[in-house]
């Protein structure tokens, strides 16, 4: 008798706390059988659903579909409005941001002894507008056409393109950083060198505040040492560039973390990080939580 009077009150109060859940009906919802993500969005009152799946017929190929609904959840569009391999289109996926005032997709694509990589504004009902160039890398070929790392501001103004240049055999690794406002137009530009030779997969994450201040976080995989974390600070306009290490303990190395910016435009980047992967064992246990600040 004591368990069904506790089982009882269970039942009650789950009742009790029930909430109502609104369900949209599916609509023209890909076949997504390689799914990757689902990304959300609200701009001009409307809210955006983009779905990304990876498809069979080639490695670089994605299906985007995004479907748009109204402050109400009323549909308002769905289209499969990117595919990749559309004829006259850029065909590497960079991601989509929501600047000062609209939805912005950034593609790449490889033509003519260059990586370009294109702004699409996407408007308030989902349709794609025309492609507006940003910037290019010279490439001999495609299969080492360099790539892009890209971002935007929390309040959306500006916009970050770090341009990383083809894989060199000898000499140290070759990038160019470009900030643009919202409207696509230049506000500054700067190509470097890091200090670091060039290799074939690199890691470096960029970011810029509100203020055009730009930030990348680098990660150089050691063969012989421990990995080496560094954060390159772009100030005046890319006149100045600074250079920080990240340490974190004695064999500390970042393993997931979130970025944030302070009202001053500082840089903030707080995580979990473990012991690195070339000195001792079970290194990929947590050991401890960091918070780093990079001043702007």
């Amino acid at each position: 008798m004591k368990n069904y009077t506790t089982l009882t009150a269970l039942i009650f109060c789950a009742g009790l706390s029930a909430q109502t859940v609104q369900f949209i009906e599916p609509r023209n919802v890909m076949n997504a059988s390689r799914p990757e993500d689902v990304f959300t969005w609200d701009n001009a009152g409307n809210h955006f659903v983009l779905y990304k799946q990876f498809t069979i017929s080639a490695p670089l190929r994605l299906d985007l579909q995004m479907d748009v609904y109204g402050a109400q959840q009323q549909p308002v569009s769905s289209r499969m409005y990117d595919q990749s391999l559309t004829p006259g289109d850029a065909n590497t996926y960079e991601g989509i941001f929501k600047t000062t005032d609209q939805l912005v997709m950034l593609k790449s694509g490889y033509e003519k002894g260059a990586n370009t990589i294109y702004a699409y504004p996407i408007a308030a009902n989902g349709e794609r507008g025309a492609a507006a160039e940003l910037t290019s890398i010279a490439s001999e070929k495609a299969m080492n056409s360099g790539f892009f790392k890209t971002n935007v501001s929390d309040d959306g103004s500006k916009i970050v393109v770090l341009s990383e240049s083809p894989f060199n055999k000898s000499g140290n690794e070759k990038a160019k950083i470009t900030v643009f406002d919202s409207k696509f137009v230049r506000v500054w530009e700067k190509e470097f060198d890091f200090p670091y030779e060039s290799k074939r997969s690199t890691y470096n994450d960029v970011y810029v505040n509100n203020n055009g201040t730009a930030f990348i976080l680098k990660k150089v995989i050691g063969k012989k040492s421990m990995d080496t974390t560094s954060v390159f600070t772009f100030t005046d306009k890319g006149a100045a560039m600074k250079h920080n290490v990240v340490k974190l303990g004695e064999n500390g190395n970042m393993s997931t973390w979130k970025p944030m910016f302070t009202a001053a435009g500082d840089l903030i980047l707080a995580g979990y990080y473990y012991e690195n992967k070339n000195v001792g064992v079970n290194v990929e246990d947590v050991i401890g939580t960091f918070y780093v600040r990079v001043k702007a």
